[in-house]
């Protein structure tokens, strides 16, 4: 037992030593950097390593900047405000109830027809109820030209339709003439228009359509987009050729026309209550329809009226007649009055009368034929003139081919 304990401690002493050795120094001195702390050892590697920058960004030239853009604003703009909630809208017009009056271009079909192949707003041409086509006029004289037109659409024509010009010769008509009137499908109307024939010689033809209540042209023909016309020629002629003498009705506007109440156009207004002298090409009397030059002298639309026209300086050859047919208009049959043909001489003032004639609305008229002779190689002043007999009473009075010529 004690050699065990001796044995034991022999060998504590022996491990003691050996530990204390090898933490003893060699004599030449350490062979290691003494162990330090690691927060020291840490903060001289930081110190270092910021040593080391400085020194290297010392050696390298920082480069000068090259305009450095200072957000320079390009030509694409930044959207202020960009809202998809309440979008920008650009102003296109949409149909309204007040439509703008601009006319569909002429030829152009804007309808489209129904399954039997009807269009809404479609027109027959009926007939040329006053001047047909290529009637001849003195220039610088009005005309009423009446056209008959059916309604072969499905829609009815209101008051706010119209006739329109469309194109070529206008002859002193406006654009737009309202029907005032209501046309039911498979009615027809009568349209009057008032033309002034134009002052230089040829033919002469202005086209017409009509128009919706939409401004919206129609007019005949397969397509509803035809249109009707007016066509005249204009005819200038010399007061007194040798051949035919001077006519009274193509030559209207060399006369002074006066009424009783007082002077009047040359070529007036039907309906004039002061009284009208008209120009008709193709007259309707109570007894035929003819085709000579007419002149309608209506005395004023009072009693006791009177028109007359003073034609001046008329020259009359050796054999000349006065000659005219004269009567009522047809439809006037409450016409009745009293035509006279007279004359004076020079600077004459006294004034004869070559003749009288009553006419009334009974189915006759008169032929009147006065010898000149006794008047040849003269200037005379004649004068047309029509008395209502006292009473105002539809006095459509009618000179059909006055003039002075050779038998």
């Amino acid at each position: 037992m004690k050699n065990k304990l001796g044995l034991t401690y022999s060998l504590f002493v022996m491990v003691a030593l050996l530990l204390n050795a090898c933490q003893a120094a060699p004599s030449g001195g350490p062979t290691s950097t003494p162990t330090e702390p690691v927060g020291a050892a840490f903060t001289q590697a930081a110190q270092t390593a910021e040593a080391q920058q400085t020194e290297q960004a010392k050696e390298i030239k920082s480069p000068t900047p090259t305009a450095t853009p200072t957000a320079t604003r390009t030509n694409t703009p930044t959207p202020t405000s960009t809202s998809t909630a309440t979008p920008t809208f650009t102003f296109t017009p949409t149909a309204s109830n007040t439509p703008t009056p601009t006319e569909t271009p002429f030829g152009a079909t804007y309808q489209t027809p129904n399954p039997s192949g009807s269009f809404c707003n479609w027109a027959q041409f009926v007939a040329d109820v006053t001047v047909p086509d290529n009637t001849r006029f003195p220039p610088q004289t009005y005309f009423e030209k009446t056209w008959r037109l059916k309604n072969i659409g499905y829609c009815t024509w209101n008051e706010d339709y119209s006739v329109v010009f469309v194109n070529r010769d206008q002859l002193g008509a406006n654009n737009r003439y309202s029907l005032n009137k209501e046309v039911k499908p498979g009615e027809m109307v009568d349209v009057t228009i008032r033309f002034k024939s134009p002052a230089t010689a040829g033919f002469y033809q202005g086209n017409w359509m009509l128009s919706d209540d939409e401004f919206k042209r129609f007019g005949t023909g397969a397509k509803a987009d035809g249109v009707f016309w007016v066509r005249i020629e204009v005819v200038i002629k010399t007061p007194r050729p040798s051949t035919s003498g001077f006519n009274f009705a193509t030559n209207v506007c060399l006369a002074s026309w006066v009424s009783t109440a007082g002077p009047l156009d040359c070529s007036g207004r039907i309906g004039d209550p002061n009284g009208w002298v008209y120009y008709l090409p193709n007259p309707v009397t109570e007894t035929r329809h003819d085709n000579e030059p007419t002149l309608w002298t209506n005395p004023p639309l009072a009693d006791n009226s009177i028109i007359t026209g003073t034609y001046q300086t008329v020259p009359v050859e050796g054999g000349d007649h006065f000659r005219a047919d004269v009567g009522c208009l047809y439809g006037y049959e409450n016409c009745g009055v009293n035509f006279y043909v007279k004359y004076s001489l020079g600077s004459d003032d006294e004034i004869f009368e070559l003749g009288e004639y009553l006419q009334t609305y009974d189915g006759i008229t008169t032929h009147i034929d006065i010898d000149l002779g006794f008047l040849a190689d003269r200037n005379v002043t004649f004068y047309l003139v029509v008395d209502n007999n006292r009473i105002n009473d539809e006095d459509a009075a009618f000179w059909l081919n006055p003039h002075v010529g050779p038998p």
